[in-house]
This record gives structure tokens, sequence and C-alpha cells, in this order.
């Protein structure tokens, strides 16, 4: 068995789950397909042995070879910089094209896929899925999306006389450096001044009541198996908005807990609806116990979980889902072949940082953040 898995350089998980793969005698090989326009020549033929053929500095990878794929984050196809600057968007255009076909196209062959293509278009809309997420039987902090200031201010306004506050995020996480160092977008609490002081229109954010909690959760879903573990994040003033504010991730307080049977039929539901086999899955637990949807992720980090959960074995639950290649599956440890993080890090923690740094600098990625003059 071969499995194909679509990453971006100095990806962890990528390196953590092919490693795992080989302990298990499962071959996998990772593709860069931001690489291709200035590195590798790509061939889809038709009518004399169809077929996409990667033909590069690392060799010739047949992609309809493999049996499994894992669309982890395929990475942009970037042009070649010497392309005149007039035919650049012409360029990313079709390069676009060519990747979204490609990653389409896995969907319609007979060999698994993790996730199939749909999550490719779809996974990074928190829109689309808040909606699917009400409409799949969950719980969901009332929300508001948009750019209207008037609308907006009404929001804030009617959760203060609840007694609740208003929090805003964006669609994505996004970074800006800046000469003093960094700035990030992250969740944050928002007043009425807040938002006399702030350019709305410019562009939408979500707003949503906050909701006061017990606890976060953090769910990981592989087929029709979900793993999740309670994260004590209301003892700290620093988590208490955001867990993933916390700084050092090793400080985390976590712990295995069951999914109530009303959950996992929303998520069976949910899954379904958007054509998903796999993704993380953040809820917050209120003040009377009930699971409040706030996202999911098509392709999350989840080994950072059993690091801090070690009962919670997501390596070896995620290499036999992709093994197994089924929608349906659902996890059953083997004893005597159990995968652990604990043991890929032991094994390569003196190389991996160094590993990743030379792949960063070795290939080529899209940029993920915004320069601020």
């Amino acid at each position: 068995m071969r499995v194909a898995i679509f990453t971006v350089p100095g990806d962890d998980h990528a390196h953590a789950v092919k490693w795992g793969l080989e302990q298990k005698g499962v071959s996998a090989d990772l593709i860069f397909l931001g690489d291709i326009p200035q590195r590798n020549l790509l061939n889809f033929t038709l009518g004399c042995g169809q077929g996409i053929v990667i033909d590069g500095p690392g060799g010739i990878i047949d992609v309809d070879s493999y049996d499994r794929y894992w669309l982890r984050r395929p990475s942009a196809m970037v042009p070649n910089p010497s392309i005149h600057p007039t035919d650049l968007e012409a360029a990313r255009r079709d390069w676009r094209e060519v990747q979204d076909a490609l990653i389409e196209r896995l969907s319609l062959m007979e060999s698994f896929c993790i996730n199939p293509g749909r999550a490719y278009r779809t996974g990074h809309l928190k829109m689309l899925h808040l909606d699917v997420a009400v409409r799949s039987g969950f719980k969901v902090p009332e929300t508001i999306i948009g750019n209207d200031k008037a609308k907006i201010r009404e929001f804030i306004a009617a959760n203060s006389a609840k007694g609740a506050g208003t929090i805003v995020k964006g669609f994505k996480n996004t970074a800006w450096r800046t000469a003093s160092g960094s700035a990030a977008f992250s969740t944050i609490e928002i007043s009425e001044a807040d938002l006399n002081r702030s350019d709305v229109a410019s562009a939408p954010c979500i707003f949503q009541r906050r909701v006061e909690k017990l606890c976060d959760v953090r769910l990981t879903v592989f087929g029709r198996d979900y793993m999740a573990c309670r994260i004590s994040s209301q003892e700290r003033d620093s988590t208490r908005l955001d867990y993933r504010l916390v700084g050092d991730w090793s400080t985390l307080e976590c712990a295995p807990i069951s999914v109530p049977a009303n959950v996992m039929t929303s998520i069976e539901r949910f899954q379904d609806c958007l054509g998903y086999n796999f993704g993380t899955m953040d809820f917050v637990i209120d003040q009377g116990g009930e699971w409040v949807f706030l996202e999911t992720n098509t392709t999350g980090n989840f080994l950072w979980v059993e690091a801090q959960c070690e009962e919670l074995s997501l390596l070896d639950a995620f290499c036999e889902f992709l093994i197994a290649g089924t929608d349906e599956f659902r996890y059953a440890p083997a004893s005597d072949n159990l995968i652990r993080i604990s043991e890929f890090d032991a094994a390569h923690r003196g190389e991996m940082r160094s590993r990743l740094e030379h792949e960063v600098r070795s290939h080529i990625q899209r940029a993920t953040a915004f320069l601020v003059e």
C-alpha cells in the first residue's frame, strides 16, 4: 500500500503520520504542489495512458499510482517569479485551475481520500460551517456575520442587555509582521466603543454572543469515530476567551471526555452534509453542561492533543483510518503495534526542527503573513 500526503514544507504532522505509516509497513510520500510551476513539469495525458505525472528534481511522481490520499494542506502552486508582471494574475489563475482539478479528480477515483475534493473547496468556509451546524442540530452561539455597523451595534447592545459580552473573530488566522515584531487577529471581546473606533465596513467579521463556559473541548473525527479531550481553559486569564492564546501549549490541562449521544448524531449529520470524513472540531461546554459548536477545520492539527492527553491514541487512529480506507471507520487499537506520538518525538526530537527548517528553505511555499510598513 502507498499513501500520498499533499502538504506544505515544514509540516510536522505530515512527517509524524509518514513515520507512523512506515512503522506499520505502509509506504508514504510527501508531495509539495507549490514546487510544480518553478521546479517540476506536470503532464496530464488522455487517450495514451491516462494519468497525472510530476517530473522534477526528486524524480517522477505518478499521482495515480497511490492507494490512499491525504489532502493535509496542499500548498498553492506558485508561478515562476521571472514571469512578466502583466501575466502573473493569469498564470496564478491557470495554475489554480489545474490544482483544483487535480484535487477534485482524486474524489472521483476509487482510491480513498482524506478529505475528498469538496472538503478542499469548503473546508475553510466558517460561515457555511455555522449554517450547517445549526441545520445539523448543534447548539451554536447567537451570531451575526457581516459589515453592517448599525446591525452589529444593535447586536452588541442586545447582548449587553442580557448581561453577555460579544466576541469578534476573522474568517482565517492572519498575522502581520512589523519592524517591532508581529501582530495577529485572534478572538477578542468587543464593546460598542471598540466598534465605533473600527472600520467594520471594509471587511466582514464573525460576531458572536460570548458563551460563559465551564471548559473547552477539542474533538477529532476519524470517519465514524470521535475522540474528544476536555481543556481546562477557565483556570487562567490568558485562556478563558481562547485557549489557543496559552503561549506554552505543554501547560494546557487536558483529559479525555465522552461525547454525548446527541452531539455524535449532530456530528454525523454535519460530516455527511458537507462530505467530510475527517476534521477537528472546537466546542465549549456552557454553564448548563451543554456542548456549543464553535468551528471545524478539515486540515486542523490534532497530534498536540495526544501529546497533552496520552490516553487518546490519535496518531495510531489516524494511521489506521488511512489504512482502512473507509468513511465508516471505527477505531479498534491493536496493542501489539500501537504507534505513539511520544515515540516519534523521542526518535526524531534532535533532528526534526533542523529537518523542517531545511525543508522550508528547500521548497517553495505560499507566504502566510502580511508585511505592515
